[in-house]
């Protein structure tokens, strides 16, 4: 019960490696690279994946020559590699154990015996003879049953017995060559047939030693190490056998085989190397034994050949010239040269870009090397010199007929800073409302640059903006003025800028000034101020109309106004005394920017000088003081001079 309930828990199943454990596996010593020895097959429970595939994680010995590869979904083969060599004698048997795991780090393993068989292996000859031939040189009349080489070998195999004569075992044979002497008392006759090798074609001819004539042959540069330019046979009357070839004195560029007498080629042979020889002499002698020689003397000329590719050097040309470049300017002289000897002409035509005949760059007459403006002057500002943004690329082939070389040339034209920017107006004019926000944008200047690239400049407020916090920005690239913060009509009325262009050159800019005035635009924005803002008073009930109240006088000041255009009244009465205020307000005429106000409604009004006509603005702003008045039972007194009373609201 406890065993189902949890395996509906969801248990875990570890994956497992098909077949018995350990495996048991022989393999033969001699068997080949990639020979299978088994397949391993995993089995994992639904829905699980194992990481990779089966590893090695212990074997015994640590290096072992077998490799485990893929063959199909959770099957994979153990097959032999070549590291190191299955050697029964060495190591009879290996022990590996495999193991596997999952995604949800379970695991299984396996362990793999495997024993190498013995295989009998042919034995092998020790010494001299098991490297190669073995020669034996033992004089004539030499008595019978005198030994003149012993030979040494050994089986591989333990406890193999070697025999000399057993056709049906393995074996090995190996190649003694016995020389016989004889006494020498002639001397050599020496015949060679030499071979010219021009420009890859073969001529031959022949020279005998007793005749006494040198051999002149002719043969091309750089002709492949180890290519037999002669063939040479030494004929000796006693037959001996003992005849061998040299050459005299001994050269850095051919030898001869002492045994065959086939003279070839050493070493390369380049007339474009430092200090060779074209003509090369040596003599081709044959000796026996003895020093009895024969000779043909040699003189061989070394002809030159089209074996190397120009080269130019730089490879790449680039030229930075400023504008204005004048029609003929020489703007790259190609150095190209071949490294053959003599030296091989060199043609230059060009491969890709404008150069040409009536093209912008064009090759100069009589040295084609030399690349010169074509067709016209190069103006930076050029609208075809932009377009290919100022930057010229033309290849060049150097060419010896054979081989080619090619060199690039680039020609960056840079500008001259030539125009200053320009201003559309001087001055800029603005009108702004003091009430206007900031970020409000107000006007824009414009400069021209007829430099490359057009009208590339930028704007800066060098003066005129006098505040303490700054009230206005510039657009450095769009000459956009924006307040920072909001005007104040009755502070400053009028801004004079002065902006600043400025060109894109980095080094030495040029400038250009523009003034920018602001007229800020009064609007009726402040209210007054008055003092005192409250004001208490105690006065006789009997104090005569039109009297003073303690000399009390309202004092107001308005940014907007001036003094003489405030109105005052009494707005609230919480007695119902009556007192009498006299009013003073502006005459109906007065104007300003086209504002006025009525002098019975105190409401402010647009107004056209031409027309007449009337448009009500908003509300006037308003300043209220409060005024208490007590009174009280006085004693009957000299009635006092009328005096003004004045409460008000603007």
């Amino acid at each position: 019960m406890f065993v189902l309930d949890t395996w509906r828990q969801g248990t875990h199943c570890a994956p497992t490696i098909s077949g018995v454990n350990p495996l048991s596996l022989n393999l033969q010593e001699d068997a080949k690279i990639h020979h299978l020895l088994t397949t391993i097959t995993v089995a994992l429970p639904v829905g699980d994946k194992l990481i990779g595939g089966p590893i090695i994680v212990n074997a015994d010995p640590g290096q072992y020559p077998f490799d485990i590869i893929p063959n199909a979904t959770n099957m994979w083969d153990l097959v032999t590699t070549n590291s190191p060599k299955l050697d029964f004698e060495t190591t009879p048997r290996y022990t590996l154990q495999l193991l596997v795991k999952d995604e949800k780090d379970s695991s299984a393993s396996q362990t793999i015996i495997i024993n190498i068989l013995d295989v009998n292996e042919p034995p092998v000859f020790l010494g001299p003879l098991g490297e190669k031939d073995v020669e034996v040189y033992i004089a004539e009349n030499t008595a019978v049953n005198t030994p003149i080489y012993k030979v040494a070998a050994k089986d591989p195999d333990e406890n193999d017995a070697l025999t000399v004569e057993d056709t049906n075992a393995l074996f090995i044979v190996g190649t003694v060559k016995v020389f016989i002497t004889n006494v020498n008392d002639n001397t050599p006759v020496l015949s060679c047939i030499f071979k010219n090798r021009i420009k890859g074609k073969e001529t031959d001819f022949g020279e005998t030693s007793d005749t006494g004539q040198t051999a002149i042959i002719d043969l091309d540069e750089e002709i492949a190490v180890g290519t037999v330019i002669a063939t040479c046979i030494a004929a000796d009357a006693d037959d001996m056998g003992d005849i061998t070839y040299q050459l005299e004195p001994a050269s850095n560029y051919f030898a001869v085989d002492k045994n065959t007498g086939s003279v070839m080629i050493l070493s390369q042979m380049d007339r474009d190397s430092y200090r060779f020889q074209s003509v090369q002499t040596f003599t081709v002698k044959a000796c026996d034994k003895n020093k009895m020689c024969a000779d043909i003397p040699v003189r061989a000329t070394i002809l030159p050949i089209n074996d190397n590719a120009p080269f130019c050097y730089p490879s790449v040309y680039r030229t930075t010239v400023p504008e204005l470049l004048l029609r003929d300017t020489v703007v790259a002289v190609l150095i190209c040269k071949d490294s053959d000897t003599p030296y091989d002409a060199l043609t230059y035509v060009p491969q890709s870009g404008p150069l040409g005949p009536g093209m912008i760059f064009k090759q100069k007459t009589g040295a084609d090397n030399v690349i010169q403006v074509g067709l016209k002057d190069l103006d930076y500002e050029d609208a075809d010199v932009a377009a290919v943004g100022h930057t010229y690329q033309m290849t060049i082939a150097a060419s010896d007929s054979t081989y080619t070389a090619t060199a690039t040339v680039f020609v960056e034209i840079t500008p001259v800073n030539d125009f200053s920017p320009i201003f559309e107006k001087n001055p800029y004019i603005f009108d702004v409302l003091e009430s206007t926000a900031s970020k409000q944008k107000i006007g824009r200047v414009i400069a021209t640059d007829d430099d490359y690239p057009v009208n590339a400049v930028t704007y800066k407020i060098i003066s005129g903006d006098i505040q303490i916090i700054k009230l206005f920005w510039i657009d450095p690239k769009e000459g956009t003025i924006e307040l920072i913060t909001q005007s104040d009509y009755e502070s400053v009325r009028q801004y004079d800028l002065t902006v600043e262009a400025i060109d894109s050159d980095p080094n030495q800019p040029k400038t250009a000034v523009t003034r920018v005035i602001i007229n800020i635009l009064e609007e009726n924005d402040e209210k007054p101020v008055c003092i005192p803002l409250s004001y208490k008073a105690s006065i006789p009930d009997n104090i005569a109309v039109g009297t003073n109240v303690n000399s009390f006088r309202l004092n107001c000041q308005d940014k907007d106004s001036l003094d003489n255009e405030m109105r005052f009244e009494i707005v609230s009465e919480p007695n119902e005394e009556k007192l009498e205020v006299v009013t003073e307000v502006t005459k109906y005429d007065t104007v300003f920017n086209g504002q006025a106000v009525d002098p019975v409604t105190g409401r402010w009004y647009e107004y056209n000088s031409k027309t007449g006509a009337r448009k009500w603005k908003e509300a006037n702003e308003l300043q209220e003081a409060n005024m208490n008045i007590e009174t009280e039972k006085a004693e009957p007194t000299k009635p006092q001079s009328p005096k003004k009373l004045n409460d008000f609201k603007k």
